[in-house]
């Protein structure tokens, strides 16, 4: 009985501090509020957001969200609608986990974030699925690549470690890339670019090395396999390079070896 009404006190406060909240916060000014709150526990971060809302029950609606580094232009990860909200069951149990999804880049995000502390320290675990991600619509990837990077992302990605510094933590991702264009910085085999229908891979992260088994990569003019290691950077751009694989060329009838050096915003291939 004196379960029952611990419950029935806990939902009952819950739902009353989302009202104050509706209240105090109307949507005119929450956007701002969240954008400051984000601004002092993060003064390189800029976040823009154009409207929010409260989302019943224990939820949190925002519109055109904008999310970079102050003075760094490109940067930007851009969001339409970002949905987030309370799991009530696992925080009746004392967990605290946030439920999110958002629609960004033509695709849609889906995401469970746990955290032990609240977040406060940073600790977190991430479950996270993503479909019809429009590459070619992000600037940020192309900033980091180097090249125009084109196509279709999906997959799902498991990751446990701090936010603040991703590189050191845990996880690993499958993904597929389909009708992508990747450009390369040079002329290969005749080809200004990498033109494939279907890209799938699977990736592994651990001490700040991604092992990266068996990337396929099947189109009409070429086909190629990928693995290897690489080396991250806390300058993502500047990660190592350690891949190889063999590429298939159907109009030259050669199947030959690849290996990748170099960094990620500065790769060195060579075939033999």
């Amino acid at each position: 009985m004196k379960s029952k009404k611990w419950l029935g006190y806990t939902v009952y406060g819950i739902l009353v501090t989302v009202l104050f909240l509706y209240v105090l916060f109307p949507s005119h000014r929450m956007a701002g509020y969240i954008e400051s709150v984000v601004l002092e526990r993060n003064p390189k971060v800029d976040l823009s957001i154009r409207s929010a809302d409260i989302a019943f029950p224990l939820g949190l609606s925002c519109e055109r969200v904008v999310l970079g580094l102050k003075g760094e232009p490109g940067s930007e990860i851009k969001a339409d609608r970002v949905k987030g909200k309370l799991s009530l069951l696992r925080l009746l149990k004392g967990d605290f986990s946030i439920l999110l999804t958002a629609e960004a880049y033509g695709g849609t995000v889906d995401a469970r974030l746990d955290s032990p502390d609240r977040f406060s320290s940073g600790t977190i675990t991430a479950d996270m699925t993503f479909e019809g991600i429009e590459l070619g619509e992000c600037t940020l990837l192309k900033d980091i690549a180097g090249r125009d990077i084109e196509g279709r992302l999906g997959g799902t990605l498991l990751y446990e470690g701090n936010w603040h510094d991703i590189i050191n933590g845990e996880g690993n991702t499958r993904f597929s890339l389909n009708e992508g264009t990747i450009g390369l910085q040079k002329d290969m085999f005749g080809f200004e670019a990498l033109i494939f229908e279907k890209a799938e891979g699977k990736m592994i992260l651990k001490n700040r090395i991604v092992a990266l088994d068996s990337l396929k990569v099947e189109g009409k003019e070429m086909t190629s396999s990928l693995s290897g290691r690489i080396f991250l950077n806390r300058n993502f751009a500047k990660s190592r390079l350690s891949l190889k694989g063999n590429v298939d060329i159907e109009a030259l009838g050669k199947n030959l070896s690849l290996n990748v050096r170099g960094t990620i915003s500065k790769p060195l291939s060579s075939v033999r």
